[in-house]
């Protein structure tokens, strides 16, 4: 009988990580959101990105307490958003 001992570790560098955002129609768009979000990064300074960006957080904060309670959600999405994160490039 063989006495082999293989040992493995957790590596990202053949992992891709995505972030998936979700479209509630009229209500909430992922995409705007994140678009803005990259504005905000650039300009951080801009009162009309910062105003749309405490609006968008709000409606996500809501969204966010919706799940956690485990409630039912007064609108069901209609779109996924999925994004490749780049955690070591």
């Amino acid at each position: 009988m063989p006495n082999n001992v293989y040992v493995g570790s957790m590596s990202f560098e053949y992992v891709n990580i995505y972030s998936i955002g979700i479209d509630f129609g009229n209500f909430f768009n992922y995409r705007e959101y994140h678009n803005n979000s990259s504005l905000l990064e650039r300009n951080p300074n801009n009162p009309e990105i910062l105003s749309k960006d405490r609006k968008l957080l709000g409606i996500i904060v809501d969204i966010q307490n919706t799940f956690r309670s485990f409630n039912k959600l007064s609108v069901l999405p209609d779109k996924l958003w999925i994004e490749r994160d780049n955690i070591s490039n």
